[in-house]
């Protein structure tokens, strides 16, 4: 379902009306704000308190924050490359942008070769050490210290990083990958937002027997960049987990306000299976513009899913067709 209009036109409440519906019927509910207001902070923790359910929040500046989200815990390489790849929107390369798949495709070989390391050797899966330890010094120390590598697995490793390292548009996204680590590891200064240790997965609160309401309240407009990083990237882990919410037989109600900001071509995924598993989706956003910018296609695939929509006032002509 698809929620369209302009600033101050209702959106926020409408989804908060989904979200009072969603309560009523037990299913559990997921609730990304983009505005980060404090106004649906009160509302859905009343909410939750009020029917029995837990409040789990979200958020970088929020006291009630008391959700450290656990991304990468017993992950494979394939599920974690994947999340730090949509951080990006490296998987929103068109097909005809031949540059935009090459570089994606060297940064997918970098960031699988790192997270393997690490996983090999059974450390932490952070952003804090992704960043403090994926130079090509600290991989080759990984590989180095590995004890389950034999002397001819080391060997052949470290080639293929030194290797890798010589080769100048590799080196370019390889430092790039860092500095995503850097920034996603500034977001969590005190290591209580995105921790790997002592963190909750979304597969844990999706199989919780306790009724949830989770919360995401993210600051898009004072820090736009950071905060729709975590967005995209719980959609891919919301993606990805789309046959555990099944598996619980407790259907689950995901709201996003303002997509727009947020907005990563896994929803369209996420939109085309997620009904079969238990997965209602509904989507707030200003104009279809937001899709457009991404690609036609994406809008399409969005639009073609969203059956229901809830116009507002819109203030272009694209936007109200």
């Amino acid at each position: 379902m698809g929620v369209f209009g302009t600033n101050g036109t209702g959106k926020t409440n409408t989804l908060e009306l989904f979200a009072e519906e969603a309560v009523a019927a037990g299913k559990n509910l997921v609730f990304v704000n983009g505005k980060g207001d404090q106004e649906a902070e009160d509302d859905l923790y009343t909410l939750a308190k009020n029917n029995g359910y837990d409040f789990l929040l979200w958020s970088p500046s929020s006291k009630r924050h008391n959700f450290n989200y656990s991304l990468f815990q017993n992950k494979s390489a394939e599920y974690v490359t994947a999340m730090i790849m949509e951080i990006e929107r490296y998987a929103n390369a068109e097909a005809t942008q031949s540059d935009s798949l090459h570089y994606k495709e060297i940064t997918k070989r970098v960031v699988q070769l790192i997270v393997s390391t690490f996983i090999d050797a059974n450390l932490p899966i952070d952003f804090g050490q992704l960043y403090a330890q994926s130079s090509q010094t600290g991989i080759t120390n990984i590989v180095a210290n590995n004890k389950k590598l034999s002397p001819v697995e080391k060997e052949r490793q470290n080639a293929e990083i030194i290797s890798m390292w010589k080769n100048k548009e590799i080196q370019t996204q390889w430092n790039l990958a860092r500095n995503t680590f850097k920034l996603m590891a500034n977001l969590d200064p005190n290591n209580d937002r995105l921790s790997w240790k002592n963190g909750r997965t979304l597969e844990d609160v999706i199989q919780s027997k306790r009724k949830t309401i989770l919360l995401f309240n993210l600051d898009i407009l004072g820090n736009p960049i950071d905060n729709a990083r975590v967005a995209r990237m719980f959609i891919t882990d919301l993606k990805q987990n789309v046959r555990t919410v099944k598996n619980t037989g407790r259907q689950l109600m995901a709201l996003f306000d303002e997509f727009g900001s947020f907005a990563t071509m896994d929803m369209a995924t996420l939109l085309e299976q997620g009904r079969s598993f238990g997965v209602n989706v509904v989507l707030s956003m200003q104009t279809i513009s937001n899709l457009t910018n991404i690609s036609r296609e994406f809008a399409s695939r969005i639009l073609g899913n969203c059956n229901t929509r809830i116009i507002h006032r819109v203030m272009e002509d694209e936007g109200s067709e």
